[in-house]
């Protein structure tokens, strides 16, 4: 049997007489989409990318989560490395690990979805042209570096009174932008475990 290095070149590939639709490389990204798009009756989030309209992204395995596993059997590698904006409908209520890790031409959240509760370990990582993020009014945990590397944030803002739990790393490196939080509540947050990290850009 070969063994395929990951490789963004791939254009078809056959192994004994099927035809195969998607490889994800050894780095976790899809490298070979066939372009069957999943049939998507219960879409989770939908992203805008250059060129194209919206597109859904299936909840494949109806958990109520838009998991990286999701996002790549539904974008292509090109689809995902060109995504501008993204909405996270309310019919989700958690953001899985790594889910959009490494989307670089992510702009702009224009929704992150009124249910959602949880947004997992590096969920935005290095997301670098991001440039703000609301957080949804039911977030109550925020993973390990969750935001880290979103080097062109111009602010980050909660609306929360009582602050979410925080992951270690999870708003490192971006862009020493402001943390705002809701009127009253900042003292709250430069003492809540996690976020007194960020206490000199709470504001």
């Amino acid at each position: 049997m070969p063994v395929y290095s990951c490789n963004n070149e791939i254009t078809d590939v056959f192994y004994s007489g099927y035809t195969i639709e998607k490889i994800i490389g050894c780095d976790g990204q899809v490298v070979f989409n066939k372009g069957n798009r999943p049939v998507c009756d219960n879409p989770i989030a939908r992203v805008f990318t250059t060129g194209t309209s919206w597109i859904n992204i299936c909840d494949l395995e109806s958990n109520s989560a838009v998991t990286r596993f999701d996002v790549d059997m539904t974008l292509t590698t090109e689809e995902f490395n060109s995504i501008r904006n993204l909405q996270i409908l309310n019919e989700c209520t958690e953001i899985g690990e790594k889910a959009f890790k490494g989307a670089t031409s992510l702009t702009g959240i224009s929704s992150m979805g009124y249910n959602v509760t949880t947004i997992e370990d590096a969920a935005f990582s290095g997301c670098t042209s991001l440039t703000g993020v609301s957080l949804g009014c039911n977030v109550t945990s925020i993973g390990n570096n969750a935001f880290k590397d979103c080097t062109s944030m111009t602010s980050i803002t909660v609306c929360t009174d009582v602050p979410a739990t925080l992951g270690t790393g999870a708003f490192d490196n971006t862009n020493n932008c402001p943390i705002k939080v809701p009127t009253g509540k900042v003292n709250t947050y430069k003492s809540a475990r996690g976020w007194i990290n960020y206490a000199s850009r709470i504001q």
